[in-house]
């Protein structure tokens, strides 16, 4: 089953680079619409091929793991609230709320760290795509 999962993922891939492709038409450049994804279909190619291959190095055994745990309800159910606020409260607050309560959730460490680290991530991001990429963001 893991093996089946792998390969879909390298397909996945090799259908998001063409796809991807597809977005710039025939000027594929640094600065078009679809180099940064095509960039990141490259780079999920490229680590989908090595889990693959890391994956074909150990023994298959039985191991029992939970699939869907808590944790990956929680932050489907986070990121379900995050799409509906988004448009709502605006990226900045939306995508602050969400960083903080998942990252709380998870690490379950100092409150003041997870402030900043959420602050400071939703800073840079939209910096980054405001300033460098000219992106207008919800």
């Amino acid at each position: 089953m893991e093996r089946k999962i792998e390969f879909s993922l390298i397909l996945f891939s090799i259908f998001a680079i063409f796809q991807s492709a597809k977005i710039s038409g025939s000027e594929l450049t640094s600065t078009s619409s679809g180099a940064f994804p095509l960039f990141i279909s490259v780079l999920l190619l490229i680590f989908s091929i090595w889990i693959f291959v890391e994956g074909s190095k150990e023994k298959e055994g039985k191991v029992k793991y939970k699939i869907f745990t808590r944790e990956i309800g929680v932050i489907i159910l986070l990121l379900a609230l995050y799409g509906l606020l988004l448009e709502l409260l605006g990226f900045g607050i939306a995508t602050f709320g969400f960083l903080f309560i998942s990252i709380s959730y998870l690490s379950k460490k100092d409150i003041f760290k997870n402030l900043i680290i959420s602050s400071l991530t939703v800073v840079i991001i939209i910096f980054i795509f405001k300033t460098v990429f000219k992106v207008i963001l919800p």
